[in-house]
């Protein structure tokens, strides 16, 4: 390694000023390599807008166009350890909220637009009322763990668009009640979440719709302990996606599918203790629960009694015009309750593997699941 010793006057140099000249030059040349060794370790660059990375999920084929929720805009970071610092925080709008370790306990409201939250793992939010993200777009949260207080808040998801989660705890939620109002590309990825009531929830009724929700890589347990409501309830919804996921619940159905829902895609789901439903809703009569739905390689291990629900198209259950069930397989000690049409024949455009069940009867005897190996990674 070469060096300069600044400021050093070369002694065989003289006349007009050559030593002097000579002198400045050294010194210049050693401020530049002082500022040289200073930027050798730069600190990382803060990346906003469009290098804000929420994550994704490789969903592999999907059967129709589909749109994921955008990231965040944001133009500052700011660090919060207190609830007070976080609740003002989800407020601003184009923020990135780096949330600390620790323990928080308190509500969320308000949330501005452009908001990015980042939550440390070893981060616990007991909630003490709801958090309510309404009436904005593009939040995404990232990390961390929020904890419902025996069962008694939830997450509301309404008006809302471009909403991500993912990589979150959510344990002893009320419920995940996605949609009381429209609301657009929302996903859930690489997340657990258990709640008494629903893990995901759109009530579509009063002309609200709901469109291109994603739940992928989730571990989820709804109608916890003993089945108050199913898993995922899903109604006027039209593009949703729901792909290699533990589904779990008490009693109820894990997965239901009503009300003019269309386009709606379950591959690849380890559905447990109960199954899956598509007919009449006793509250809203007279409507097509849905349209083009496609049961494909999902794996059902059943210990209740209740089954595999799909309404003919041409009964007065008004069960979907398109189906597809293939590949699936159901582990059950009451091959009884997967007779996949619960009323009438099968409609002239449904797609069935397996003699018309759209899936192989496995058991009796063989219901205990394998250990799932997705949700959140903490």
């Amino acid at each position: 390694m070469w060096y300069l010793r600044c400021g050093m006057t070369d002694r065989g140099m003289r006349g007009n000023g050559l030593v002097v000249r000579r002198r400045i030059t050294s010194l210049l040349i050693c401020a530049l390599l002082a500022a040289n060794a200073t930027a050798a370790t730069p600190t990382p660059p803060v990346l906003f807008g469009a290098d804000v990375d929420i994550g994704r999920y490789n969903l592999g084929s999907i059967p129709f166009e589909y749109s994921w929720p955008e990231p965040p805009s944001t133009n500052t970071r700011v660090q919060v350890a207190t609830m007070q610092e976080l609740s003002s925080a989800v407020q601003r709008s184009a923020v990135t909220i780096e949330v600390a370790a620790g323990s928080y306990s308190g509500s969320l409201g308000g949330f501005g637009n452009d908001v990015d939250i980042v939550m440390s793992n070893d981060a616990t939010l007991t909630l003490t009322g709801d958090i309510s993200i309404a009436n904005t777009i593009r939040v995404s949260w990232r990390g961390g763990v929020i904890r419902g207080a025996n069962s008694n808040h939830s997450l509301m998801v309404s008006n809302s668009s471009d909403i991500m989660f993912n990589n979150v705890v959510m344990d002893q939620m009320f419920g995940v009640f996605t949609g009381f109002a429209s609301s657009s590309r929302v996903a859930f990825i690489n997340s657990t979440i258990r709640s008494f009531q629903y893990a995901s929830f759109s009530q579509g009724q009063s002309g609200h719709t709901f469109s291109d929700f994603i739940i992928a890589n989730c571990d989820l347990e709804g109608g916890y302990p003993s089945g108050a409501e199913s898993t995922i309830r899903w109604q006027n919804m039209t593009r949703g996606i729901l792909v290699d996921n533990r589904v779990w619940n008490g009693g109820k159905h894990t997965f239901r599918v009503h009300i003019n829902s269309d386009l709606i895609y379950a591959r690849g789901n380890q559905f447990e203790n109960t199954g899956f439903m598509s007919d009449n809703h006793p509250s809203n009569g007279g409507v097509r629960q849905a349209d083009r739905l496609w049961l494909v390689e999902n794996v059902w291990y059943h210990r209740s009694n209740s089954g595999i629900q799909v309404a003919s198209p041409d009964s007065n259950q008004l069960g979907p015009i398109n189906l597809t069930a293939s590949n699936n397989r159901y582990f059950t000690d009451n091959p009884g309750q997967f007779v996949l049409v619960s009323g009438g024949s099968p409609g002239a455009n449904w797609v069935l593997s397996d003699s018309g069940n759209g899936g192989v009867i496995e058991g009796p005897g063989s219901t205990q699941p394998p250990e799932f190996d997705g949700g959140a990674t903490h």
